[in-house]
């Protein structure tokens, strides 16, 4: 489909400068588009469409998620994993802005002091949206929620190795925890010969 089939979400001043549409121009734009097929077969689509098994991001996915049988049960797994002793999450790329599995998240690390839950924020300024989200201020109840940041993962006090393995680290996305879990795995295989 080409652009012409989508409402832009922001609204472009004579000064350039990008500024997020409210509601009603987004619908009065939607509005305005001009239909590609007949209503049936949209209706078609969100047929077969909720036949998978998807969250929406809406206000009502809490409600999906704890209703539908399959969330549910993908919730109560997750929840057991966390309770179990001696359990390490590792989180890159969830913001804990989804409250239901913060809150579930979070209690769970009060409640089991031998849980680890070692959270990877992209970049230093998200570690505090990250104590928000999870409902901490500094640390948790059992100290057992541990934020990385960039600077941090820099700054630890290991050996030169390390240091150059960590040294281009900008964000800590995909690349770049598999290459602290590449270092990692190496000394702890190197301890073993």
């Amino acid at each position: 489909m080409g652009d012409d089939r989508f409402v832009n979400l922001f609204n472009i001043g004579s000064d350039g400068r990008k500024t997020e549409k409210t509601y009603e121009q987004i619908i009065e734009g939607a509005e305005e588009l001009e239909l590609l097929y007949e209503a049936s077969e949209y209706d078609a689509f969100i047929t077969e469409y909720k036949k998978f098994i998807i969250v929406n991001p809406t206000k009502r996915k809490f409600a999906e998620t704890v209703l539908d049988y399959h969330f549910y049960e993908l919730m109560r797994l997750y929840s057991n994993a966390l309770e179990k002793e001696n359990s390490v999450l590792f989180v890159v790329g969830f913001s804990f802005a989804d409250e239901h599995i913060a809150t579930l998240t979070r209690r769970s690390a009060e409640n089991n002091p031998t849980l680890k839950v070692i959270i990877f924020a992209y970049c230093d300024e998200e570690e505090e949206s990250f104590k928000k989200n999870i409902g901490i201020d500094s640390t948790c109840v059992n100290n057992n929620i541990l934020i990385i940041t960039p600077t941090k993962i820099k700054e630890l006090n290991v050996d030169e190795e390390y240091k150059n393995a960590v040294s281009d680290i900008e964000h800590l996305d995909m690349n770049a925890v598999n290459k602290i879990f590449e270092y990692i795995n190496k000394t702890i295989h190197a301890s073993y010969e």
